[in-house]
């Protein structure tokens, strides 16, 4: 350990002390008969004293566990224990699949609670999709500005649009114009897909553009206004043509 915190200190680089429950002392799991938040949070606060008396303070502290509950305890034992800057995640969260849940959740929840400095989600995939997620939990914790939020509902027995291919086309449409306002730092907008004419015309009036579906037909709103009514299958097409505009006349104007 010395000879790590020497290279440190002659690099003037911090240490990120990591703390994982597959790899918990000993000691530690035999005392509190397995592994346990408060045996994590001891074996990081143990770790940062060992490095504080051979006088070294740039530290950044990582404690991870497979098990969401674990860690989220551990992060409300450990806010009242150090002052040092946290990276969360849950390690190891498996596939997609069930990774994506677990990781929104515990690295979410932690988020909300004020903890957390750097995060990295933990998945069995592609490294990129794991920067994907990490960047939706921040927009979705309101850490992180979302360029284009898209809000839609559910379906239910009013709807009588095909709801979600039109949600998943709105989606996949706009990416490209999604990325492109952030690279220029345009405002954010919110579009809301919405399959009825109960909640649907209240939520497309609160959005920068929205649809409300009908029967087999649906209204176009655009700051608020209904501007007009087309077929199911001209609506997404017209949204996303109304916010390409929108985009251009923004960019012009600068």
């Amino acid at each position: 350990l010395k000879l790590v915190v020497d290279a440190a200190r002659k690099r003037n680089i911090p240490i990120r002390v990591g703390v994982n429950s597959g790899s918990l002392e000993k000691d530690l799991v035999a005392k509190y008969g397995k592994v346990t938040a408060k045996g994590l949070a001891e074996s990081a606060v143990r770790t940062l004293k060992l490095i504080e008396d051979m006088d070294y303070d740039q530290l950044v502290l990582s404690v991870k566990s497979t098990d969401v509950r674990m860690t989220y305890d551990c992060h409300m034992l450990l806010r009242d224990m150090t002052d040092y800057p946290l990276h969360i995640g849950i390690t190891e969260s498996g596939t997609p699949e069930n990774g994506i849940i677990k990781s929104a959740v515990g690295i979410g929840a932690l988020l909300m609670a004020g903890i957390g400095d750097t995060v990295r989600v933990s998945l069995t995939t592609d490294p990129v999709e794991e920067v994907r997620v990490a960047r939706k939990i921040l927009e979705a914790a309101g850490l992180r500005k979302k360029i284009i939020d898209i809000v839609s509902c559910p379906t239910c027995g009013r709807t009588q649009v095909d709801l979600i291919g039109m949600a998943n086309r709105a989606e996949t449409a706009l990416a490209p114009i999604t990325a492109r306002r952030q690279s220029l730092g345009l405002r954010p907008l919110k579009v809301a897909i919405m399959g009825c004419v109960v909640n649907g015309p209240g939520e497309s009036r609160d959005a920068d553009y929205g649809i409300a579906g009908g029967k087999g037909q649906g209204l176009v709103f655009a700051g608020g206004q209904v501007i007009e009514t087309l077929p199911e299958d001209r609506l997404i097409d017209r949204l996303v043509e109304l916010i390409t505009e929108d985009t251009e006349r923004e960019i012009k104007d600068r």
